[in-house]
């Protein structure tokens, strides 16, 4: 068979500014990278902080000049301040205390004056009792059910956690919350977990996000599924990038195309990777440009690589993983800022549409049907602080794409509502891209919300017009006609009218339609329905006219 996939991605950068004074909503960042995940399975969760390094067995022990991981307590130095998502196999960051030193569990030594957030693991214990600190800079209390953190341990060099423990409690500002195998006399411990069990080359980290794997490993994974980091160009067919069976093939941060490729070529020589279907992301360099309310900046270069192939297990479901690296909050911040490193995940479901029969999706007269991209809404937050106790919730917005040739650089593209897609169509047997914009908003996305829904008369016939404020969770649009205000309704297109802003979108857009059946000297009603992600419908209308 030939594989059509519908991929719907969490991209939904909001951002929700909560303003309360004169804090510059100017925000500006200085790079994004994006990572495919794992295939038909759980996400193992976005990795905060970690003690080793993820996917790389060191032997008995990572050693440094800060000591070593196995039977003793390792303490991270106060000019540590925010954490590392790599993790350090030198433990550059940490400092060392003898086996049977509990070290300083519950209380830890921080220089005050750092300018980063940070939640972040602040002591590691391994012995009789093993036990992990964590220490919170992120300049408030940090609910860490609500926020979905947990501590996972990954035996042996795995890149997958063997262990995931879920935490709760809050842990206050600038406080310390300990995790402990078993309790430890003389110290306070927050959470008792006997799971917390790990040796010296076991790296431990702290995540956030994790979702387990409810359908267990018979359905993991699809046919020839491979990842890949690059080519660097503007083109991902091209080149021979470097590819391997899991996501850890690909290497953040970069600006190169981060690819998962699956399936079987049909038909001639099999080239593994270059004649597979897939999905590339290229994250960009921005060099620090300054966006204001609601203005349109890029995110990367998003193509749908469709080859014809056969699978024999079908791409389900993957997670993007989106990085944007040094952002600014504007004028009038202050410490802490937000982390180096800002990450965001986003689920994406694929669906096959089939190739013949009435295409569910905008396709050209002739060709196979189209496969469809939507991005659906998801929480992506940070916070910025500024003179005054102000604070501000950020969410980034995704506004949608504008077309892009395979060859060409999403650098030269600006952003036009007019002729941005909300949702991604690609075509059957080719390679298609688009630039991927977002944008800075001060508003709370809300429902589809109609500004206008007019009907007037043509020389080609009636033409429908409508103009939308917000659109969240909003997947398109049906058009009815009856001749009555109380009579049956006909619906007028043959495939649903996709928005023009992707769910979640807390801006509009404008849309048209020609109804080139519509009789002269006959009266009609017409309604207007916006249907969601979940299927969920809802009626507008109706506007008449007398042609």
């Amino acid at each position: 068979m030939t594989k059509k996939i519908l991929l719907t991605a969490g991209i939904a950068f909001s951002v929700l500014i909560l303003l309360v004074s004169s804090a510059s909503a100017a925000i500006s960042f200085f790079q994004t990278d994006g990572v495919w995940g794992r295939v038909d399975d759980g996400y193992d969760g976005i990795v905060f902080d970690v003690v080793g390094v993820i996917g790389s067995n060191p032997g008995t022990a990572w050693t440094g000049t800060g000591g070593q991981t196995t039977a003793g307590a390792l303490i991270r130095i106060p000019a540590v301040c925010t954490h590392d998502n790599d993790g350090d196999a030198n433990l550059n960051e940490w400092s060392y205390s003898a086996p049977g030193n509990p070290g300083n569990l519950g209380s830890h030594t921080f220089i005050p004056t750092c300018n980063y957030q940070g939640l972040f693991i602040s002591e590691y214990r391994q012995g009789t009792v093993d036990a992990i600190e964590l220490f919170n800079n992120m300049g408030e209390p940090v609910d860490l059910a609500a926020k979905k953190f947990s501590i996972q341990i990954y035996n042996n060099g795995s890149s997958t956690p063997s262990v995931n423990i879920p935490l709760s409690g809050t842990i206050a500002n600038h406080s310390t919350f300990v995790i402990a195998s078993a309790a430890i006399t003389g110290i306070t411990t927050n959470q008792v977990s006997p799971s917390l069990a790990f040796d010296g080359n076991d790296a431990v980290a702290l995540v956030r996000d994790y979702i387990a794997d409810v359908g267990g490993d018979s359905d993991d994974g699809a046919s020839g599924l491979i990842y890949a980091t690059g080519p660097a160009g503007d083109d991902p067919t091209t080149g021979s990038p470097t590819t391997g069976a899991n996501p850890s093939y690909q290497s953040p941060p970069t600006t190169d195309f981060n690819q998962i490729r699956y399936g079987t070529a049909i038909g001639g020589l099999w080239i593994p990777f270059a004649q597979q279907s897939g999905l590339a992301f290229k994250g960009v360099n921005n060099a620090g440009v300054t966006y204001q309310d609601q203005a349109p900046f890029l995110v990367g270069k998003f193509c749908h690589v469709n080859q014809p192939i056969y699978a024999s297990n079908a791409l389900e479901k993957t997670y993007l993983t989106l990085d944007l690296m040094n952002m600014s909050c504007g004028t009038g911040a202050v410490a802490p800022f937000p982390p180096p490193r800002l990450t965001f995940v986003y689920p994406v479901l694929f669906d096959e549409t089939p190739n013949s029969g009435t295409c569910p999706y905008p396709s050209d007269p002739g060709n196979p049907c189209s496969d469809a991209v939507t991005f659906t809404p998801t929480e992506a937050t940070f916070t910025c602080f500024y003179e005054g106790d102000v604070k501000n919730v950020y969410y980034v917005q995704l506004l949608g794409f504008m077309p892009a040739g395979k060859n060409e650089s999403c650098s030269t593209k600006t952003y036009d509502q007019s002729l941005a897609k909300g949702m991604f169509i690609s075509q059957e047997g080719a390679t298609n891209c688009g630039c991927l914009f977002a944008a800075v908003t001060k508003s709370t996305p809300t429902a589809v919300k109609l500004i206008s829904f007019t009907a007037a008369d043509s020389a080609e016939g009636v033409l429908i017009q409508w103009q939308t404020a917000s659109e969240t969770d909003n997947l398109g649009f049906n058009l009815y006609r009856a001749e009555t205000e109380t009579g049956d309704r006909v619906l007028l297109n043959s495939s649903l009218i996709p928005t023009n802003m992707p769910p979640g979108s807390p801006i509009g857009a404008s849309y048209e339609y020609l109804d080139a059946t519509a009789a002269a000297g006959s009266t009609y009603y017409y309604w207007l329905e916006d249907v969601d992600l979940a299927g969920v419908a809802t009626l507008h209308g109706p506007v008449s006219l007398q042609r």
